[in-house]
């Protein structure tokens, strides 16, 4: 993680080992339950409806690799936000490298909260069948490098992902960065849900 994640350190909050990853959940929890609270007082049933005065921002929460958070406390904390968080504008993206059933197991109250999944070739029926669902095999069938499954809301099919260079990586990140002079979207925010 550490050395996938260095371009994005000064855009975004990084957790560099569990310790950091427990209390950014913790963090991303208390942020979740906060904008609960206001939509509930709001008479609100999500996020895109609001219109108060307090911040509902998207806030997205990427864990790079869901196995390495074995213990329970970040369990919690994971299926909390995933049966939660997206009404209220928090998003999961979660990723494993080798699924397993002792990782999902886990998680199985809330993996079906993930309303999206996405799968590249594996190289057992079993791995494909965890990610995809009961007797799809469709991620083990994948034959062309690049070619992934993807499911959204019932809906499958087969599709073609693209390979970004650290070139092209880092010219996104510079743009996402500014333009001399101009604050970003991230500089304007970044002490939003995180200030003490």
């Amino acid at each position: 993680m550490r050395l996938d994640a260095k371009p994005f350190k000064d855009i975004t909050y990084l957790g560099r080992n569990i310790e950091d990853a427990h209390e950014l959940l913790k963090l991303a929890c208390m942020e979740t339950d906060r904008r609960l609270d206001v939509l509930e007082k709001a008479n609100c049933f999500k996020a895109s409806e609001y219109r108060g005065k307090e911040s509902m921002n998207p806030l997205l929460i990427a864990i790079d690799e869901l196995a390495e958070l074995e213990d329970k406390d970040s369990q919690q904390m994971i299926n909390h936000l995933a049966r939660t968080a997206r009404k209220c504008g928090v998003h999961l993206i979660i990723s494993l490298q080798r699924p397993s059933h002792t990782t999902y197991k886990n998680f199985t109250d809330s993996r079906s909260q993930f309303p999206a999944r996405l799968s590249f070739k594996m190289a057992e029926k079993i791995d494909s069948e965890i990610v995809l669902g009961k007797g799809n095999f469709k991620a083990y069938h994948l034959n062309a490098q690049g070619r992934a499954m993807w499911q959204y809301n019932g809906e499958e099919k087969e599709i073609q992902s693209i390979n970004i260079s650290n070139h092209e990586l880092l010219h996104m990140i510079s743009q996402l960065k500014g333009v001399k002079g101009e604050k970003t979207v991230y500089e304007q925010q970044q002490n939003y849900w995180l200030s003490p």
